[in-house]
């Protein structure tokens, strides 16, 4: 399987299930627990929210690279 027929079986799987499998994928890797931490009731909500929105309106994703490059033009600006 391709990482692109992975990601779109990944997709067609219910939140819970996809919870499931980042936690297990996250186990696998070997990280310590204390690393991993269970969101809270309000980010779960803004979590949500954002998944819904982003159903409803999928063109308002940024793409990674553009998530990177502004991530690296503000720590850039406040060095």
């Amino acid at each position: 399987m391709t990482k692109k027929e992975i990601f779109e079986a990944v997709q067609s799987l219910q939140d819970h299930e996809q919870l499931e499998l980042a936690h297990w994928i996250i186990e696998e890797q070997g990280t310590p627990p204390s690393l991993v931490v269970a969101p809270n009731e309000a980010e779960l909500a803004e979590l949500d929210r954002r998944w819904q929105n982003y159903l409803a309106n999928p063109s308002s994703a940024v793409d990674v690279d553009t998530v990177i490059a502004n991530a690296r033009e503000l720590i850039r600006r406040h060095e």
